[in-house]
């Protein structure tokens, strides 16, 4: 969290006890543009895979902390996100990059309750 805040990227938790529905909603309404993921399965048993077809509007990458096939892959690329494992991913960081600068409005986190009916945030 503390690597998000200092790059002025806001953070926003996804539990897979949310449901895909839920995380759903929590892609769109965050405007999720990047999902670390960590469960053994990535597709197509993955919750944020599954609602891909809906979220693809803002989420366009996705990190899973266990290997990637080049199937996995596959399929996410046909729903225009990218997909690496944590390694490909951690490759990525090896060019220099600016982190962008901070605002004193930049939002750190936003938490989700599991009881979206109020769609409190």
């Amino acid at each position: 969290m503390e690597a998000c805040n200092s790059h002025a990227i806001t953070y926003v938790p996804l539990y897979d006890t949310l449901g895909a529905n839920a995380v759903e909603f929590i892609i769109n309404h965050a405007e999720v543009s990047i999902a670390f993921e960590r469960t053994k399965s990535l597709l197509p048993t993955c919750v944020i895979i599954s609602c891909l077809p809906n979220c693809s509007t803002h989420l366009k990458t996705i990190v899973s902390f266990t290997d990637v096939s080049s199937t996995q892959k596959k399929e996410a690329e046909e729903l225009g996100v990218s997909c690496f494992s944590w390694e490909e991913f951690f490759q990525l960081g090896d060019s220099d990059c600016e982190p962008p600068p901070k605002q004193r409005t930049a939002v750190c986190t936003i938490m989700y309750t599991e009881r979206l009916e109020n769609q409190k945030a």
